[in-house]
């Protein structure tokens, strides 16, 4: 496990936008159904203040899975404790050196909560692509007081995936 801290550039406030893209009424390549994608047709506007607190996992341990239901990734995991009477915008950013023979999913998950965008377990993170290459993911979320576990799920659609050489880095803001 790797830490380090980043300085804030002293901004009042930013939002991330999360964009997530309509199904045409045909239907969408990675499984889901249009109902499905309509349902996130809708940008969400999360506003962040100053950063708080930031932690970063990396592991180089290739994992070869075929779960087709979502799972935990071993090791991506980060405990984070709201303040009572306070909320916190919390932004996961996942890299990872994949492969698949079908699609292969991820998602961030705030106590089993998917964080935004939430691609109603359809965010395929890479698809019938047996070479490893590097891909991306960005989540944020507004939480309220308490304990929070903030966590990378996977799952296949059929066949396998390999997951290595990933980063999570989990941001806390005001």
């Amino acid at each position: 496990m790797t830490s380090c801290s980043k300085r804030s550039l002293g901004w009042a406030g930013f939002t991330f936008t999360a964009l997530i893209s309509a199904a045409s009424a045909q239907g969408i390549s990675d499984g889901s159904t249009a109902a499905q994608a309509a349902a996130q047709n809708a940008p969400i506007n999360v506003s962040c203040g100053a950063q708080t607190g930031n932690l970063i996992r990396t592991d180089n341990a290739g994992l070869t899975f075929s779960n087709t239901s979502f799972l935990a990734l071993p090791g991506a995991a980060v405990s984070v404790s709201v303040p009572a009477g306070t909320t916190r915008c919390i932004k996961v950013l996942f890299t990872a050196e994949a492969g698949a023979t079908n699609f292969c999913y991820v998602r961030a998950v705030d106590n089993g909560i998917p964080m935004f965008p939430n691609g109603g377990s359809f965010q395929a993170l890479v698809s019938h692509d047996g070479s490893a290459n590097g891909h991306a993911f960005l989540w944020v979320r507004r939480v309220g007081a308490g304990s929070h576990v903030i966590s990378i799920q996977r799952r296949v659609n059929g066949g396998s995936c390999g997951i290595d050489d990933w980063s999570m880095d989990v941001e806390v803001h005001q």
